[in-house]
């Protein structure tokens, strides 16, 4: 998403036409974008449920800038809404980046589902269950 949003920079600045900002999006933008965004609220929805209200803000703060570039191209918009726009996307992602590291070291120490049997020299040659 930062790569779209890095591109429409410029357009909504006026540096470059919305025609040549389309083509370097279609350019440079990874096709399955939407695909990972649904495999993203997946993952979340099944296994990550701690991490859906930083995947919330992300989404309403991704809303938030494309709906600046829409306006634009109706009626041209000060650059410093979509930059501070852009501002609160990034903190909404570093948050949601947070939040899943946060979620993934919960994972560090995975219990061993039999003890410590396994994982420790036995003195006999069998192991019992």
């Amino acid at each position: 998403m930062s790569g779209v949003f890095v591109v429409q920079a410029p357009y909504v600045k006026g540096e470059i036409s919305e025609k040549d900002m389309m083509e370097i999006v279609a350019k440079n933008h990874v096709r399955d974008e939407k695909a990972s965004h649904a495999v993203l609220w997946m993952l979340t929805k099944f296994y990550f449920p701690d991490v859906e209200p930083a995947l919330l803000v992300f989404d309403r703060k991704r809303a938030a800038i494309n709906s600046i570039v829409s306006a634009h191209r109706r009626n041209a918009v000060a650059y410093k809404v979509f930059d501070d726009a852009w501002g609160q996307f990034n903190e909404a992602s570093d948050a949601l980046i947070a939040s899943i590291v946060a979620r993934g070291k919960s994972f560090q120490e995975i219990p061993i589902p039999f003890g410590q049997a396994f994982s420790e020299p036995s003195d006999s040659k069998s192991a019992t269950l």
